[in-house]
């Protein structure tokens, strides 16, 4: 069973209400999410509270509580975003950052549109996969693509 101890975000309570909204961290979020063993659906998400999250009307305050499940699971809708690219002429990596966890699939035949000044031109390449640092994955530019870019 994996786990993921929240390290920010923030928990709600509406006064009179027995519901507590719990909005994930960026951080948390983008943690989870890369997790593909966790919270895929309601059903293998739950959620630990520990003491006091809540307290009643007479200040006392709530028990902790394990295994709760979700009243309401939302699934991901929302493509990744290309967050920004670097390119270092000098060795031929390609740094592509997004904004969320994405598979790396980068075996493929990519186009990329590169701008300089008022001119776009349209290169396809085949990249070899480095590697990733959460959000950021290098990729390798043969030495043909490289030269291409270089003559832009």
């Amino acid at each position: 069973e994996e786990k993921y101890i929240l390290t920010g975000g923030s928990v709600g309570v509406d006064e009179g209400k027995t519901i507590v909204d719990v909005i994930l961290s960026h951080d948390d979020f983008t943690a989870i999410k890369a997790r593909t063993m966790l919270c895929t659906s309601a059903s293998d998400c739950r959620l630990t509270a520990g003491p006091g999250l809540a307290t009643d009307y007479s200040q006392v305050a709530s028990l902790a509580a394990s295994n709760l499940s979700l009243s309401l699971f939302s699934t991901d809708k929302a493509g990744p975003r290309i967050v920004s690219v670097k390119l270092n002429v000098s060795n031929g990596e390609l740094f592509i950052a997004f904004d969320e966890p994405v598979k790396s699939n980068f075996t493929f035949l990519q186009e990329f549109y590169l701008v300089v000044g008022s001119r776009s031109e349209a290169l396809t390449i085949e990249p070899s996969y480095v590697g990733s640092t959460g959000l950021v994955h290098s990729l390798l530019l043969h030495s043909i693509d490289l030269n291409r870019f270089k003559l832009i």
